[in-house]
């Protein structure tokens, strides 16, 4: 028996003899019985090689002086071809705390509160459950953007100002071989969106914010944004890395050259509804700097509302601020009562406007955050799955920067 080996060639490394000499072993197993019976014989068998690394493609037609068998070997060669991962089509959408916790519900590290129509969650994680939630997800196809230093800011603050020193050590947690290994496969297959460093930044103790300061202003800068995701890119190399704050109240100036994704949350109040502006505002900053946007609405807090707090007025439909004579001007309605005076909830036409607006317009769409009561409303369960329908069709986009 004998084999002849034509058109072979390679591409980038030049190892054609070597994988000649490779084939013939393959061959010879093969009419040993090492693979499993072959095909009926044929003259000639053309076949492809890829291999895995994409670097050598070698083309050959394999010649059987025997009449008596032939193997296909691009059967038993080739590598099945990587399937696209369902996690990884469309723009992910889905509301913070969908695995509970934070007011949303009992937390499962498996089993989230809710699945359909999400495609994402926005979540705590920790060392010890990483691997669990990640696991949970990518079963029932939610991506997730993870929050390594989540929770309390009183975790990372000495004296009520942040400290770059606590914060590393809580990062330090995460600098295992089995946690490396899960984030980059997460970030491989898709399940993994990206990382959220710090929460508002920009929160230097505003009244009704105190608790949630991270010190005098100045305290938190870009710069130091950027660091932080230097030390965050230091151990998972691949990994997105964000931050959440509104584009326009933290340093609008200055540009992050680090951060790969901003988490950009609307709420009325910012524009008085016009939620366009608010968009392409925050997109102009993203093309100037070079970050994505993954953008956000609060459901619970960022419907239309009016102060004086006292009385608490959010009107329902029919009725409107103008009818309450809470705002003479505004025919606006609200979804009720938000969490805390004088805020409101938006109402199932905003949530679907602006929630296909921001949406479509980012790298993913959040909402804080996942509550029972409002989500299990027929009216908003139409306006989430009318979300849910626009942005599935549309091709994803990464999380990640455009330029240095």
């Amino acid at each position: 028996m004998s084999y002849n080996f034509s058109q072979a060639r390679t591409r980038g490394r030049g190892h054609s003899r070597q994988w000649a000499a490779r084939f013939s072993s393959l061959l010879l197993v093969s009419h040993l019985g090492g693979f499993p019976p072959p095909l009926p014989a044929q003259e000639a068998v053309p076949f492809r090689l890829m291999m895995a690394d994409s670097s050598i493609v070698i083309g050959a037609v394999v010649t059987m002086i025997t009449t008596k068998t032939v193997v296909r070997l691009d059967s038993i060669i080739r590598p099945a071809p990587k399937p696209v991962p369902p996690v990884a089509r469309g723009i992910p959408f889905g509301p913070y705390n969908l695995f509970g916790g934070g007011g949303a519900g009992t937390h499962s590290w498996d089993t989230p509160l809710v699945t359909a129509p999400f495609t994402m969650g926005t979540d705590l994680i920790s060392p010890e459950g990483l691997e669990r939630r990640l696991t949970a997800a990518r079963v029932r196809g939610i991506r997730q953007v993870i929050q390594m230093t989540g929770g309390s800011h009183a975790r990372y603050k000495t004296d009520g100002v942040f400290d770059m020193e606590e914060w590393r050590g809580a990062m330090d947690r995460y600098n295992t071989p089995a946690i490396k290994a899960a984030v980059a496969r997460g970030v491989e297959d898709g399940s993994i969106i990206g990382n959220s460093v710090m929460d508002e930044p920009h929160n230097a103790g505003t009244v009704g914010h105190l608790k949630n300061s991270w010190g005098p202003a100045g305290t938190m800068t870009k710069a130091r944004i950027d660091s932080m995701c230097t030390y965050q890119k230091g151990m998972f190399p691949t990994l997105p890395c964000g931050v959440v704050h509104d584009h326009a109240v933290f340093e609008p100036d200055k540009s992050y050259r680090v951060v790969d994704f901003v988490v950009d949350q609307y709420a009325w109040v910012k524009t008085q509804g016009d939620v366009l502006k608010f968009r392409n505002d925050a997109l102009a900053m993203s093309k100037r700097d070079g970050h994505a946007v993954l953008f956000s609405i609060n459901i619970l807090a960022g419907g239309e509302h009016k102060w004086p707090k006292d009385p608490w007025v959010c009107p329902e439909p029919p009725e409107t601020f103008q009818s309450t004579g809470k705002n003479p001007l505004s025919l606006g309605s609200t979804g009720g009562r938000g969490p805390f005076a004088p805020t409101c909830r938006v109402t199932p036409a905003q949530l679907l406007s602006w929630g296909t607006t921001l949406g479509a317009a980012g790298c993913g769409l959040t909402m804080w955050r996942y509550d029972r009561s409002l989500m299990a409303k027929p009216e908003y369960q139409a306006s989430l799955g009318g979300i849910a329908a626009t942005l599935a069709v549309l091709p994803a986009v990464a999380c990640k920067r455009v330029s240095g």
